[in-house]
């Protein structure tokens, strides 16, 4: 029965298979606390889970494929296929705030909303695009105050995401990168 172990080859097989099965473990369920925290829909959970038990499903189908076309080939199509699918499901949960919701959350009226120093934590977006900029001027806390700052402080200083948010590049320099150094 311990015969395989005498192998240095199979000597650590269990080991490793058990971290993998604990690794998918794991991975299920911080993908499921992720999507249920940043979105608070137990529908998008549910169709996480839903997509994720769609490939153990169709598995056979793209292992035919791959023998037909290539496993290149299939991994970059499915791999394109899981970037339109996230596209798609995450895109309808980004909207403009109300006005109360903008006071609630930042303490500060529309027209000076400052890109930090909020009342409460929130997750700050920050377009690419900011980056074909020197200057950028932002919202100092009232509608008639600004302060002048570079694109890559400003990430900094607002610990921003850096992810596209306009509907289509203008045309210009390169925009700023989403791992630019620190200011």
């Amino acid at each position: 029965m311990a015969s395989p172990f005498a192998v240095r080859s199979f000597r650590f097989q269990w080991p490793a298979d058990m971290l993998t099965s604990w690794a998918f473990e794991m991975e299920a369920l911080i993908l499921g606390w992720y999507v249920l925290a940043t979105t608070g829909s137990v529908q998008q959970l549910a169709t996480v889970a839903a997509l994720a038990w769609l490939g153990s499903l169709f598995s056979p189908f793209f292992g035919l494929a791959g023998d037909r076309v290539g496993h290149r080939n299939v991994l970059c199509f499915t791999r394109g296929v899981y970037a339109v699918l996230a596209a798609t499901l995450t895109e309808p949960n980004i909207r403009r705030a109300t006005a109360d919701e903008a006071r609630e959350l930042t303490g500060f009226a529309i027209g000076g909303i400052p890109p930090f120093g909020h009342i409460a934590a929130i997750r700050t977006l920050m377009d690419p695009d900011l980056g074909r900029f020197e200057l950028v001027w932002a919202a100092a806390g009232t509608p008639n105050a600004v302060f002048a700052v570079t694109p890559n402080e400003l990430r900094v200083l607002a610990n921003a995401v850096v992810t596209p948010v306009s509907a289509g590049r203008a045309p210009g320099p390169e925009p700023l990168s989403a791992n630019a150094g620190t200011a």
